[in-house]
């Protein structure tokens, strides 16, 4: 049903699953390559999170029967799919056929296990300057 939503898997630059929430009647689409059947505690992605990572997208714009450009975005679920899409110039969702305007890649948001050592404003600047940090 068109703008109900449901689970679909997003294959990371690492090769690791993430469930994310997107539109049926559009991510369905086998170009988009999200995977359609979940293991039981996957994890949980937030389609416009930046954290812990941008999932990889396509940019695209159609002209409608009036002359009108439409724009639209669409999140892509591999990278080979991403490539494939790119190389193609276009792609196909829910029988309409887009041209690619640009592609943006996936980005990873990194924060370190383990504490730097570096003076930074965090928890050893407290402990050397004896401060709150408040």
């Amino acid at each position: 049903m068109v703008g109900s939503k449901r689970d679909f898997g997003y294959r990371d630059g690492n090769g690791r699953f993430w469930a994310v929430k997107l539109d049926e009647s559009t991510y369905e689409s086998g170009a988009l390559d999200f995977n359609q059947g979940l293991a039981p505690g996957t994890p949980y992605l937030t389609a416009t999170s930046t954290y812990p990572l941008r999932m990889r997208k396509v940019n695209c714009f159609n002209v409608d029967g009036d002359g009108v450009t439409v724009r639209r975005s669409f999140y892509v679920g591999t990278a080979t799919a991403l490539n494939n899409i790119a190389a193609a110039g276009q792609v196909t969702v829910s029988g309409e056929t887009w041209a690619v305007s640009s592609v943006t890649g996936e980005r990873l948001k990194a924060i370190p296990k383990t504490d730097s050592g570096l003076l930074d404003g965090d928890i050893d600047n407290q402990l050397i300057t004896g401060g709150t940090g408040i």
